[in-house]
Parts: structure tokens; C-alpha cells; sequence
């Protein structure tokens, strides 16, 4: 996901524009953001993407299950955020072309 998103750098740029204004203030370490804000509004589109197309390979119960144990392992703020507001996430990654 990351490679795609960087070979799509122009859309990911505005799309995380998107998400600042979305969500202002985001955490930045382990557990819950990445090692910056920059990465941490970058997962949630990356997370977003994996989450979707997990669904995809492996069917949305199994899938779920996968996004539900990372929720709460690693990024576990950008999973949480992903799951809940997969809707408004969904909006702004398809506004960008990135799906």
C-alpha cells in the first residue's frame, strides 16, 4: 500500500490535507500513531486501503477479525479511527481517486 500511495504522492498529499482538517490533533508513537503526523495521517489512508482489501481476499468476517486485533496491537488510534469513520475515510480516498 505504501508503494501505491507513492506512486499516487499528488492525491495522497491532498487526501491527508483532508484528514488534518479532519482530525486536527493525532497521536504520534507506538501504540497508537505512527512515528510522526505525517505518517499517522498517511496510515490512515494506507490502513484504510489494507483494510479493504483484506475484505476482498479474505471475506469481511475474517477480515474484520485481522483490523480488530491490530485495533488493538499497533496504530492502534489509526485502526480505531479507520473502523469508526470508515465512511468519511472512505469519502475523502475516493475523492482522490486512491481506491
Amino acid at each position: 500500500m505504501h508503494w501505491y500511495l507513492d506512486a499516487h504522492r499528488a492525491q495522497t498529499e491532498v487526501a491527508q490535507d483532508e484528514l488534518r482538517k479532519l482530525y486536527p490533533k493525532v497521536p504520534v508513537g507506538y501504540s497508537e500513531g505512527a512515528q510522526d503526523q505525517e505518517s499517522t495521517y498517511l496510515h490512515l489512508i494506507d490502513c484504510y486501503l489494507e483494510m479493504i482489501a483484506d475484505q476482498q481476499l479474505m471475506g469481511a468476517e475474517r477480515a474484520n477479525k485481522v483490523v480488530d486485533f491490530w485495533a488493538g496491537d499497533h496504530y492502534t488510534w489509526v485502526y480505531k479511527t479507520v473502523i469508526r469513520d470508515e465512511k468519511t475515510i472512505l469519502g475523502i480516498i475516493e475523492k482522490q481517486h486512491l481506491l
